[in-house]
């Protein structure tokens, strides 16, 4: 039956504001993580590769943790389109996941075998990524609200004053102070304009059941799980390259494959918008919606990834000499294996994303833990047997085996004899 005129109509305005959505929240994070990208950059044109490899190490120590304090309430928060929780639960249970990942992060610590200077640098760069994680909650509440204007202007503010306060106390003073400026211009920023909008609109300003923290817990514990997988890939082919070669060969590195972070991090801020759409249309049994919509994401992202190696090899000696300097030329080989990482990355966080909406969470913990085993299995024999690019083929390797197995898993779920959890 053909549909109505009327229909069509509504269902044309829904995609534009979609669409609008995806496009302030992805600018928005576009804006905040290029800044926070450029941070890797000023370092080494600050301080030197030295002081970029302590950086890495304690950017890539704070992300597991970041992870555990994220405890996949996020996701879980936007796919909740029943909505069993209040946003003043979800950031209650917030508040206690990034307190566990603070004293386990410290603890940790104490048993790097790290330098003092670097176990300082870790402690502050923890603390950052902490108040991050603290604050992330607001933007699920002003995204059930529709306020992605407010969650765009957010990221920019977060984005350019802190990573000035950062660049200011780098050059005068040292990586440890430049951290705890870039913490406390966070802070400012969240205390003046994130706090002021969440509780003009009242998200999270509500009655929190204690009981139902539990709850959240225990139903985003697969979750949790699931999102420390990318940054303990991360970290411990960056502690490979540390171990067996130097925190300066690291900061070479650490300079060229910090790309990965940009590609998947602009997809995961589409995912995050998608979730509630796609969580919907799972609900409503839009089984072939859904496998257009799926199928249309994975050639966006493998186009994209065949237009980012081809750039690479046509103008990535001169992108990385003109933002790096010259010494980074040698290293210029890791770049094509860097966005072949970031393609298959990015589609595994599409697959994790979908599967969280469809409210499925034991098989893509499944599916990620054999990327993980993989990973950590090649890890060291690689990087002896090929060098630093046997990092890049590591997560190649890993990353690859979580998206495949996740695909069958997604195709599986849209299959309505066949629905699992």
């Amino acid at each position: 039956m053909r549909p109505k005129k009327r229909d069509v109509c509504v269902a044309g305005g829904e995609t534009q504001i979609l669409k609008k959505n995806i496009f302030l929240n992805t600018s928005g994070v576009f804006c905040y993580f290029f800044f926070q990208w450029l941070i890797s950059i000023l370092v080494v044109r600050i301080a030197g590769f030295r002081e970029a490899g302590v950086y890495s190490l304690s950017f890539s120590f704070a992300n597991i943790f970041l992870i555990i304090a994220n405890f996949g309430v996020i996701r879980y928060q936007l796919s909740d389109i029943q909505r069993r929780y209040t946003d003043g639960v979800y950031f209650a249970t917030r508040a206690v996941t990034c307190l566990a990942a603070l004293l386990l992060g410290v603890l940790t610590l104490f048993f790097t075998g790290f330098t003092s200077y670097t176990v300082m640098c870790c402690a502050a760069m923890l603390c950052f990524k902490l108040l991050e994680s603290i604050t992330d909650v607001f933007f699920g509440a002003l995204q059930r609200f529709d306020r992605f204007g407010a969650i765009n202007l957010s990221y920019i503010l977060k984005g350019v004053f802190p990573v000035a306060a950062f660049c200011v106390a780098l050059y005068y003073k040292n990586l440890f102070f430049a951290t705890v400026a870039l913490s406390a211009a966070y802070a400012l920023v969240v205390a003046l304009f994130d706090i002021p909008a969440v509780i003009r609109d009242k998200n999270l300003v509500s009655s929190v059941a204690l009981k139902d923290i539990p709850r959240v817990l225990f139903a985003c514990f697969p979750l949790a799980l699931i999102t420390v997988v990318y940054p303990y890939m991360a970290f411990i082919a960056r502690y490979t390259v540390n171990q067996l070669y130097s925190a300066e060969e690291l900061g070479y590195y650490s300079s060229v494959t910090l790309l990965i972070a940009v590609m998947t991090t602009l997809g995961n801020s589409v995912w995050n918008v998608l979730i509630p759409h796609i969580a919907e249309r799972y609900h409503g049994k839009e089984y072939g919606v859904l496998k257009k919509i799926i199928a249309k994401i994975i050639g966006i992202v493998m186009l994209a990834g065949a237009f980012l190696v081809l750039a690479g090899l046509a103008l990535g000696e001169w992108a990385l000499a003109l933002v790096f300097g010259e010494k980074i030329l040698p290293y210029c080989y890791l770049l094509r294996p860097t966005f072949i990482v970031s393609t298959i990355w990015t589609l595994a966080s599409f697959f994790n994303a979908s599967l969280t909406a469809f409210e499925k969470r034991i098989p893509p913990l499944v599916c990620n833990m054999a990327g993980v085993v993989v990973c950590t299995a090649l890890v060291r024999p690689f990087v002896q047997a090929y060098g630093m690019i046997g990092a890049c083929y590591c997560l190649i390797a890993g990353m690859g085996a979580q998206a495949v197995s996740l695909l069958i898993c997604l195709s599986a779920a849209l299959r309505p004899r066949r629905r699992f959890r």
